[in-house]
């Protein structure tokens, strides 16, 4: 009988020994290619805020001035149409090499109207973070309007209403407002020192109309949040957005994106709305000079206020 048979296979322990460390090695790697994915999605979506930021200054090297935050009112006071709510996304169109979109857009019309509607279904890509699974895709089009994650800053905190009504209804601290187009001889606090955009979070495709639907990251419409945002909480904060004058039935909470329902006024004076990001420890900020930076969540709220002015005689820092 032959006794020095050669062992030919794995014992059992060994196998289980063996899967063992595939595991830990497994446990290991994988936050490590998590991080590094998520690392070149938001080097991604620095790019694409580096081109919104260059897109504004070209078109304010064209025109002379920042677009208009929002257009509610029409060039004819006579006009009794609805309000138009063209955002300032939709005049940098062909800035961002979506001439053949920013051609067919008419500003003549109100957004709901044809062409204008099937434009803002449309994702632009320049827009979007790729961070954020609801827009990471640019050129589909929704049955509702376009998610996106870029938005422009009106300012510190609220809109102000005029008590009288000798020109735009409501005011801003901050470089972009409802139906001004403000001029870069007016940031006194310095271009790199001041906000121009930051991103925001989508929701899931809504069917929109009446009722309750998520209106944040919609680049075609009108809401704070929408194509918007303030200053008025810092970066991922869990105190809720504000984004409608109607009982704020324009937001829908999930985990990351908190509502605010205290406030039922009729009034835009109360609506805010805060940057979001899934980026860990804050979110990319656009400033007026095109640079962009990483700004943390923990922020102290004086300083990321200051941010947001174009003449409040601040100077920020964002460290």
């Amino acid at each position: 009988m032959n006794l020095n048979r050669s062992k030919n296979a794995f014992t059992l322990v060994e196998l289980l020994v063996v899967i063992a460390i595939i595991g830990i090695l497994v446990a290991l790697l994988l936050p490590a290619v998590q991080a590094a994915r998520e690392a070149a999605r938001r080097m991604q979506c620095t790019n694409n805020m580096k081109q919104c930021g260059l897109a504004v200054l070209n078109y304010e090297s064209t025109r002379k001035h920042f677009p208009m935050g929002l257009q509610t009112e029409w060039p004819d006071p006579d006009d009794s149409r609805a309000v138009p709510n063209h955002s300032a996304q939709s005049r940098v169109l062909d800035q961002l090499e979506q001439g053949a979109l920013q051609d067919l857009y008419d500003f003549t019309l109100r957004i709901h109207d044809v062409p204008n509607r099937q434009i803002i279904r449309t994702s632009i890509g320049a827009f979007n973070c790729s961070s954020d699974p609801n827009t990471d895709e640019g050129g589909k089009s929704t049955n509702n309007y376009a998610h996106s994650n870029f938005v422009f800053c009106f300012g510190s905190t609220f809109m102000q209403r005029r008590t009288t009504r000798s020109g735009p209804l409501y005011l801003t601290d901050g470089p972009f407002a409802w139906d001004i187009e403000k001029k870069v001889r007016q940031v006194t606090d310095g271009m790199s020192n001041t906000t121009m955009g930051t991103e925001v979070i989508a929701q899931e495709d809504s069917e929109g109309g009446a009722g309750e639907w998520d209106a944040r990251g919609m680049w075609g419409i009108q809401y704070i949040g929408s194509s918007s945002y303030t200053h008025h909480t810092t970066p991922n904060t869990s105190l809720g957005d504000a984004l409608s004058t109607r009982s704020y039935d324009r937001c829908v909470e999930i985990e990351r994106m908190p509502c605010d329902r205290q406030d039922t006024s009729s009034e835009w004076t109360t609506s805010y709305s805060a940057a979001r990001s899934y980026h860990t420890g804050g979110v990319n900020m656009v400033f007026l000079d095109g640079h962009v930076e990483f700004v943390s969540e923990d922020i102290d709220l004086f300083p990321y206020r200051a941010m947001a002015t174009i003449a409040g005689g601040e100077t920020p820092n964002v460290d």
